[in-house]
């Protein structure tokens, strides 16, 4: 919730400004080329909070803390303390780093592999119901890999590199879809690692989109003029944001009011939207 508020008072009009938190920074505000768009669409699904999302939510987050806990035991040298740290050490050790962890861990493994943790994770335990496993390795990896895309974003932005910018929001979306998730299994990993993949485009596994918040994706990026989409928000519902060609936007919007809305008795719900000033004070 702290990204909402930042973004309402430290907008610049035009421009894309790049936050930090832990402790919280405002940096550079980078300028938006007028050629490109953002498209926000809504899926008109909501997380019910009440009915389990509220589970999955903390769970995923539990997964992250465990994953945490683990890596600065394994590798104490690095005396990091977030995920974002770990783009100092050089990226051969990060995979490494990342095969070091399972790929799924019942509550039972993690308090054993943690023990001196366990009043932590009992308290983190608490927060959810029990889900069976947690998806360790796969939402690591997702963490450090958004951590580094958002890094490169600002450098895509100044270069004018609006592909890549599209293409890394793709592959964000595919750390977070359910539909089309990432291989993490140790092969997968060490061929990304022999093949010296650039860490911030390679997507992890979050999976915290939903079947329709993925078909909205696929859709919108198969039409001309999308440079990519991704899930915004915490997930399991919500909405969808593109970067799109501004010339080509509305006719975007349109077709995708067609074979998404209208195709599911759904109220349109897709607009541009222009980078804008944060509040202030009007005098």
């Amino acid at each position: 919730g702290a990204a909402d508020h930042a973004a309402m008072k430290c907008s610049t009009k035009g421009h894309l400004t790049h936050l930090s938190f832990k402790p919280f920074t405002i940096g550079e505000a980078v300028p938006f080329s007028p050629e490109y768009a953002i498209l926000v669409a809504n899926s008109m699904q909501r997380a019910k909070k009440s009915e389990g999302a509220k589970d999955q939510f903390n769970a995923k987050v539990a997964a992250s803390d465990v994953a945490l806990m683990l890596l600065k035991k394994q590798y104490p040298q690095y005396n990091f303390k977030e995920f974002r740290d770990l783009a100092t050490p050089e990226q051969k050790d990060i995979y490494n780093m990342i095969l070091s962890l399972p790929c799924k861990m019942t509550r039972h493994e993690i308090l054993k592999a943690l023990p001196k943790h366990a009043s932590d994770l009992e308290r983190i335990f608490s927060s959810h119901a029990d889900p069976g496993f947690y998806d360790v390795r796969g939402v690591a990896l997702y963490g450090i890999c958004e951590c580094l895309r958002a890094e490169k974003c600002v450098d895509a932005l100044n270069n004018g590199d609006y592909e890549l910018l599209g293409k890394m929001m793709r592959i964000s979306h595919q750390g977070d879809s359910v539909t089309d998730t990432m291989d993490i299994s140790d092969a997968a990993i060490s061929q990304l690692q022999d093949s010296e993949t650039p860490l911030y485009l390679v997507a992890g596994a979050y999976e915290c989109s939903t079947d329709r918040i993925d078909g909205m994706c696929k859709l919108l990026d198969s039409y001309d003029g999308v440079l990519g989409s991704s899930l915004i928000g915490a997930g399991l519902g919500g909405c969808v944001l593109a970067l799109v060609e501004a010339e080509k936007a509305d006719a975007i919007c349109q077709k995708l009011n067609h074979d998404f809305y209208d195709a599911n008795g759904l109220e349109h719900s897709a607009n541009v939207y222009l980078a804008s000033s944060g509040s202030d004070v009007m005098y």
